[in-house]
């Protein structure tokens, strides 16, 4: 071999290294813990925090940090209790709002969205302890961002009186909320029974109002909402 073939081979052995060098380097930097996961902190600045959001992040994490308004899913809310992880709101820049969540007085159990000619009606069925009344919007989207919205302020179930029933009922499920779509008053018992979801669609063109009324009294004497502890 020439000379000038030895000092390339050399060169080249050496340009080699360095680039396995660099290799090396920047695959340990890359599986590098970061700070927030090295403290057990998961940071999400998402405005809607679902199980979606949650699924495979949540190991060696002992807290999440949400936005101070951020709407958290009952689902996420359920998860995050079942792997002990703190839900926190708020920046950590921002100290008044960093605070972790503590239990404050909480809204009527049921939240009830009514197409608005029936608001009244309800109004007067149902006792304001126990159920918020209001007037549904039309738009689907609308009535998921209400829902949403509502069960994060605290109340623990939603109750949504359409016709468009099947339509609503699955725009909820998409978003991580349990929902069930009832028609009859034995829809009603075998999903007391056996789906105890967050959010009952009731179809008014098959329930009329005194079986509404008796619908949400009995989801909210048989209490099996109160049994969750949320991280709130």
């Amino acid at each position: 071999m020439s000379t000038d073939a030895n000092q390339i081979e050399l060169l080249v052995r050496e340009i080699l290294a360095r680039i396995a060098q660099q290799t090396k380097t920047v695959a340990e930097a890359s599986t590098t813990t970061p700070a927030e996961v090295k403290s057990g902190e998961l940071e999400l600045m998402s405005n809607v925090i679902s199980v979606q959001s949650l699924e495979g992040k949540l190991r060696e994490i002992t807290t999440v940090r949400v936005r101070q308004q951020a709407v958290v899913t009952p689902a996420a809310r359920d998860l995050l209790r079942n792997a002990k992880v703190t839900l926190v709101r708020g920046g950590k820049s921002n100290s008044a709002a960093s605070e972790i969540e503590t239990p404050q007085l909480r809204p009527a159990a049921l939240i009830v969205l009514s197409p608005e000619g029936l608001v009244e009606v309800m109004k007067k069925q149902l006792c304001p302890r126990r159920a918020l009344v209001a007037s549904a919007d039309k738009k689907v989207d609308q009535i998921v961002m209400r829902l949403q919205a509502s069960l994060s302020q605290g109340h623990r179930l939603g109750v949504v009186i359409a016709e468009n029933s099947f339509e609503l009922n699955m725009a909820i499920n998409r978003v991580g909320i349990r929902s069930v779509r009832i028609g009859s008053w034995t829809d009603f018992q075998l999903a007391l029974r056996e789906a105890a979801p967050d959010v009952w669609v009731l179809d008014s063109r098959h329930l009329n109002i005194p079986a509404i009324k008796n619908v949400c009294n009995r989801m909210y004497e048989d209490g099996y909402w109160r049994s969750r502890k949320e991280n709130r």
